[in-house]
């Protein structure tokens, strides 16, 4: 019905950023793709993932955290972005965020 369209197009431009290393662009992106509604809550967790790691590039811990305990909260157990955010919490807590995975 297209009212998912504002959403997809942050959305995208979002990770459009995120590819080529415009990671500030790329939370403004995020950001505003989860102030719409939608139904698709993978996506809503795949923005919030991304979120987050857009903000540990920028290293804005506090930010990230908030992104990935978001996902954690409110993702499936079967999504994999729940097991990635727990990863990324667990990296944050034990002060090993060298390992950036890129997705």
């Amino acid at each position: 019905d297209g009212a998912d369209i504002p959403f997809l197009a942050s959305l995208g431009a979002g990770d459009s950023y995120y590819s080529i290393n415009k990671f500030e662009e790329a939370v403004k992106a995020y950001e505003e793709a989860l102030l719409f509604k939608i139904d698709e809550k993978e996506q809503k967790m795949w923005a919030l993932y991304r979120l987050g790691e857009a903000n540990l590039k920028l290293n804005k811990i506090e930010s990230a955290s908030k992104a990935f305990e978001k996902v954690n909260n409110e993702a499936d157990d079967s999504n994999i972005l729940k097991a990635l955010s727990q990863e990324r919490l667990q990296d944050i807590k034990g002060g090993r965020l060298w390992k950036t995975r890129e997705m």
